[in-house]
C-alpha cells in the first residue's frame, strides 16, 4: 500500500537462507525503490520503483507475505547513513 492505495504485487521467490532488503524514499523524485537479494548474490538495481506524494513521510514501512507462509527470524533493521 502506498499514498493509501493498493498497488501491484511483487513476487519474490525466498528460498530458505539469509537476505537483504533494501527501501529508500527519493524525495527529490517523489519515489520509494526496493529491492532485495539472497546472500552470496550481487545487489541488483531496484527492482520495485513507485511513485509516492510529494508531502509524504513515511511513519512506517511494513512488508506484507501472500500465498504460502514463510518463516523469518533475526529479522533486523537498520537505517542507512
Amino acid at each position: 500500500m502506498r499514498n493509501d492505495e493498493w498497488g501491484g504485487l511483487y513476487p519474490i521467490d525466498l528460498t530458505p537462507g539469509w537476505y537483504t532488503i533494501k527501501v529508500k524514499i527519493d524525495y527529490s523524485n517523489n519515489t520509494i525503490n526496493m529491492k532485495t537479494w539472497k546472500d552470496g548474490q550481487n545487489e541488483p538495481v531496484w527492482q520495485l520503483s513507485d511513485a509516492v506524494n510529494p508531502d509524504w513521510h513515511p511513519k512506517l514501512i511494513g512488508f506484507r507475505h501472500y500465498g504460502q507462509g514463510s518463516i523469518v527470524d533475526d529479522l533486523i533493521v537498520v537505517e542507512a547513513p
